[in-house]
């Protein structure tokens, strides 16, 4: 079987439309033209016009379109990439990626808002000669793929679970609308600094 790069957003929103045109126009054909048993799938929602046209237009490129488990597009591919170059706050699908322990080639962009262990275990460049380079990189040597995976399980395994981040999105919510604070007492469930009496 050849080898599978993945894409994966919402491609309507500008900065995954731009990263997605950046990977076709630039990145994708460097990494078709060294590796010409590799598939780059486009995975998400918001694939139309220009994009589409340019998927049709490259190389080996499968524009799938919206999917219904990004887990299992993930569990197929050798790599990931995100080669954003705006935009802002923890990437979501920067953290389905490297749940499922794949591979991921991306910008400083893509790793803004992640710990320092996990950014340490992708492949971070911004150039996009460099960012086709590390693709290809990855693609021929499987070794260093299964490192690279194995760096990545393990520094996502520090990252709380979607459950716990819930529950703790709920208890901050809870705990600012309990009770409306009044003036020289703290909020219910204690509110003052450990410590005061």
């Amino acid at each position: 079987g050849g080898l599978t790069v993945t894409f994966i957003g919402n491609y309507a929103y500008p900065p995954t439309g731009d990263a997605a045109w950046r990977t076709l126009t630039e990145i994708w054909p460097m990494v078709a033209a060294a590796v010409p048993d590799a598939t780059l799938v486009l995975a998400g929602e918001g694939l139309t016009g220009d994009l589409l046209r340019a998927a049709r237009e490259a190389p080996r490129v499968i524009p799938r379109g919206r999917v219904p488990a990004v887990s299992d597009v993930l569990d197929d591919s050798h790599v990931a990439i995100a080669p954003l170059r705006v935009g802002g706050g923890v990437k979501v699908k920067v953290l389905e990626t490297v749940a499922r322990g794949c591979p991921l080639v991306g910008t400083s962009v893509a790793g803004q808002g992640l710990p320092d262990s996990l950014r340490a275990a992708l492949v971070i460049r911004d150039d996009s000669e460099e960012f086709a380079a590390e693709v290809i990189g990855l693609l021929r040597d499987p070794a260093r793929r299964r490192d690279v995976s194995r760096q990545i399980r393990l520094a996502a395994a520090e990252l709380p679970t979607w459950d716990q981040a819930a529950a703790r999105l709920w208890d901050v919510w809870s705990e600012a609308f309990a009770q409306p604070a009044v003036a020289g007492r703290p909020p219910a469930g204690g509110g003052g600094r450990e410590g005061d009496t």
